[in-house]
């Protein structure tokens, strides 16, 4: 253990062994997490046991400064406040600096979230259709599915063939997070990309839906992890600017504003969803600057004066 001194070292085998923490994963979790604090004191020449809550805030305000993230620092305050637990538990130290009330867990700020347009759409899918050929069948088929009913890509992996019922427009969604399954609707235009891909399809059975096309893996079913990695392989092709930006969720994100932007019902859309509660569906329809300003000038109460 590399980064700080024999009794600190020490302290942490101590720590590993007497607690639930000997599972390596464990054990590596609290050590990158307590590791740079000890490595902290050290440098300022402060002893654990005089440590106190302005050497907590001094850290923390050094992790904010380094540019280390809200998950991070947050994962740090769990981290260290077991430890110093620990250490008052073995009468190490006399109190705990997460004790006083002006420590408080980091706040975690509100990202700006990245809706995409559809004029970016427009050209992901005419890029997919540009290209004839089985994957991008296939592609054009599972994205399209994607932003038409707002799936999650392990949903999407887990479709079986059977899960599409073509002459009702319908998907089952069997393998659902909370188990919450459910029945969404789709698009003909939607049913008809999943057509043209069944044509093509390597196994034409009643297996799954999407599955690979290439090497080792030809046949079996797409991961999440490989449909993220389709999704940016086409994002790259159409040239899409900030592709990174663009995942399969942000496809799920884009479903529900534009659905809500269209004067879809809210309830209605978190059943598409498969949401438990309406205030989650709502996290998920994008504010952005463009839609809030469309907004107010529609619906702003100095529309009523008259002052012209």
């Amino acid at each position: 253990m590399k980064g700080i001194n024999s009794y600190h070292r020490s302290l942490l085998e101590a720590f590993y062994e007497e607690g639930y923490t000997r599972v390596k994963l464990t054990r590596d979790w609290y050590t990158w997490r307590i590791r740079p604090f000890l490595s902290f004191l050290e440098a300022e020449g402060i002893a654990l046991a005089d440590t106190g809550p302005s050497e907590i805030k001094r850290h923390f305000a050094r992790l904010v400064d380094e540019g280390y993230s809200w998950s991070t620092r947050n994962g740090s305050y769990t981290a260290l406040s077991v430890f110093f637990r620990w250490l008052v538990a073995r009468g190490l130290v006399e109190r705990s600096p997460f004790d006083v009330e002006e420590i408080k867990r980091p706040r975690k700020t509100a990202r700006v979230q990245y809706l995409v347009e559809i004029e970016e759409l427009q050209k992901l899918f005419d890029t997919i259709r540009a290209e004839d050929s089985v994957l991008a069948r296939r592609d054009y088929a599972l994205i399209l599915l994607m932003f038409d009913t707002g799936l999650r890509r392990a949903e999407a992996a887990s479709l079986k063939i059977s899960d599409i019922r073509m002459k009702q427009n319908l998907i089952v969604i069997r393998v659902a997070k909370n188990n919450n399954q459910r029945i969404v609707p789709c698009q003909t235009i939607t049913i008809d990309a999943v057509e043209r891909w069944l044509e093509v399809h390597p196994t034409k059975d009643e297996g799954h839906l999407f599955v690979a096309l290439r090497g080792k893996s030809y046949g079996k079913p797409l991961s999440g992890r490989r449909i993220h990695g389709i999704l940016a392989s086409w994002l790259e092709k159409a040239g899409i600017e900030d592709s990174c930006r663009i995942t399969p969720h942000s496809l799920r994100r884009a479903f529900a504003t534009y659905f809500s932007d269209a004067g879809g019902d809210m309830f209605v859309l978190r059943d598409i969803l498969g949401h438990k509660g309406i205030e989650t569906t709502r996290l998920y329809v994008i504010n952005t600057q463009k839609r809030i300003q469309l907004q107010h000038t529609k619906h702003s109460p100095v529309n009523l004066l008259d002052l012209r």
